[in-house]
């Protein structure tokens, strides 16, 4: 009887043979064939081969995961659940092999083997204050060079583009100077100190002026230097809230807060901002988690159109707020003579060039200010009068044709300002500051004579008509 099979050629067994080859190569490491012949996946493979490809960690004390950017040599907070099921799901569907329980044991074996459960290490202790990263290496504030970027550094900050060490940011000084003159020595110091994370400066700044002059950009263009992920936004009575205990958490490991158009109303708690600024601890609480001491290294810069009332008792409390006066309107002219992107693409050498202001800064203990800084600082804290403090703190409105005289107020907001240890305004400064907050300042007969009041200014425990 004839058969019916036949018998194939050697080239066919060959192409056979190369075909499976092929598929046991490509095979994944983490798929194996069980005592039944079925293909499965090894998970802990799976996980492993993920962990290979990215390095991750997860600390205890940290407020996040950590990954590793090889591009920026800094390590970044991420979402490790949601990363390694991406990249899980990736794989298993190449493989034909998805499932929702796979992706979810492989993730959780990430994260197990990510945590380093004997290591307590803070971000305050992992920081390093004289190191900031970019793009193209390490640049050390002491040593004043560049280095290759190393995960060993545990860098938390990362600035993406490269930091050129040579050439001028002719453009950028430019419109800087048009911007506030001799102040720009200043600004440019302050930015430099912003990529290092410590706070060997005391110091707030705020930016002054009426609306259209650059105040806007400007910050902006800091936010640009700095990048998103690397500021936070509270405003500068959000930290005088008392009742906003969330507010100080925003800072955490930022390496400045930016906020635009501050309120100009008085601020009575100036606490937290002196901590802030001042290198002390202050207390972080974030929702739902226990509160924890830290020291901030955000440098707080803010614009406003009308300067705040701040409760100031001491030279130790002015010091720290650096106003820096916009004076120039910007008009169609200004717009024309500076090109905004070609300031933009400066961004690299203008980093540089402001790191090195500020090591000139740090090197001599101290900020520049300008002339015109110092001016308009000083007119500042004359109107951020005690006075307003005074008539909140001991005076109230009794709404009657009542007050006392203005001899007797006087005499005690003298005593008031010694006892804050204040400065006092004489008594013409006085009367007027008074009159701004709504007391009329008139002249009543009173046994037999005649004598200046502040009508319906009464002052507690005392008889308004003494």
């Amino acid at each position: 009887m004839e058969s019916n099979s036949t018998v194939p050629s050697n080239e066919a067994v060959g192409e056979l043979v190369s075909g499976f080859t092929t598929t046991i190569k490509e095979r994944p490491q983490w798929l194996y064939i069980d005592v039944n012949g079925k293909e499965k996946v090894n998970i802990p493979e799976l996980a492993k081969e993920i962990m290979q490809e990215a390095r991750m960690v997860v600390y205890p004390n940290f407020p996040y995961p950590l990954q590793y950017s090889e591009k920026g040599g800094y390590w970044k907070s991420f979402d490790i659940d949601k990363y390694t099921e991406k990249k899980a799901t990736e794989k298993l569907q190449q493989a034909g092999k998805w499932s929702n329980r796979t992706v979810k044991d492989t993730a959780y074996n990430v994260g197990i083997n990510c945590y380093q459960a004997g290591n307590h290490l803070t971000p305050a202790e992992v920081m390093k204050t004289d190191k900031v990263v970019f793009n193209n290496g390490v640049y050390d504030f002491t040593t004043g060079q560049l280095m290759p970027h190393d995960p060993e550094l545990m860098l938390l900050h990362g600035h993406d583009y490269n930091l050129k060490m040579q050439g001028e940011a002719v453009k950028t000084k430019q419109w800087l100077a048009d911007l506030m003159g001799e102040s720009i020595t200043y600004i440019m110091e302050m930015i430099g100190s912003c990529f290092y994370h410590g706070m060997p400066f005391q110091e707030l700044t705020i930016l002054s002026g009426d609306g259209s002059n650059g105040k806007s950009t400007l910050l902006n263009h800091i936010t640009s230097m700095l990048g998103m992920t690397n500021i936070s936004s509270v405003a500068l009575e959000q930290f005088a809230d008392k009742n906003n205990r969330f507010a100080t958490s925003q800072v955490y490991l930022k390496e400045a807060n930016i906020f635009a158009d501050i309120d100009s109303k008085y601020l009575d708690k100036v606490s937290v901002i002196k901590a802030l600024t001042g290198d002390d601890t202050i207390l972080i609480e974030f929702k739902n988690k226990n509160p924890f001491s830290y020291k901030s290294f955000a440098k707080l810069i803010f614009s406003a159109n009308e300067l705040p009332s701040l409760k100031m008792n001491t030279h130790g409390d002015t010091r720290r707020f650096k106003i820096v006066p916009l004076d120039t309107k910007i008009t169609q002219e200004f717009i024309s003579q500076h090109d905004l992107k070609a300031v933009e693409r400066e961004i690299p050498s203008f980093a540089y060039e402001c790191i090195e202001m500020f090591r000139k800064a740090l090197e001599r203990g101290y900020t520049s200010e300008s002339k015109r800084m110092a001016e308009v600082k000083g007119e500042w804290l004359e109107r951020n009068s005690p006075v307003e403090r005074f008539l909140k703190e001991e005076c109230s409105f009794d709404g009657k044709d009542a007050g006392h005289s203005a001899t007797y107020v006087y005499s005690r907001y003298r005593t008031y300002c010694m006892n804050e240890g204040i400065k006092v305004l004489s008594k013409q400064k006085f009367i007027p500051l008074v009159e701004k907050q709504g007391y009329s300042y008139v002249r009543t007969m009173k046994n037999g004579k005649r004598e200046w009041r502040f009508k319906g200014l009464v002052m507690e425990e005392n008889d308004p008509y003494s």
